[in-house]
């Protein structure tokens, strides 16, 4: 997987840097899947808010996986 990313010259990495100076890859699985899991989460606290009247901004799933998300 690491050599297709490297070698493709498709937009499957994002080259970055850490805090080291060392370049780290980034690939989809980075980016798209933790906001896929977090789009799940809103939308599973948005219909539970919706039936119960709460403001689904103020939700425990959403804050807590954007904090997650942040964190990784």
């Amino acid at each position: 997987m690491i050599t297709v990313a490297k070698e493709l010259d498709l937009p499957l990495g994002i080259k970055a840097v850490n805090a080291e100076g060392k370049p780290r890859l980034m690939g989809l699985g980075d980016i798209v899947f933790p906001g896929l899991f977090i789009a799940m989460c809103y939308r599973f606290e948005l219909v539970n808010c919706l039936k119960e009247g709460k403001n689904a901004f103020t939700s425990v799933y959403l804050i807590v996986t954007i904090l997650g998300y942040i964190a990784g």
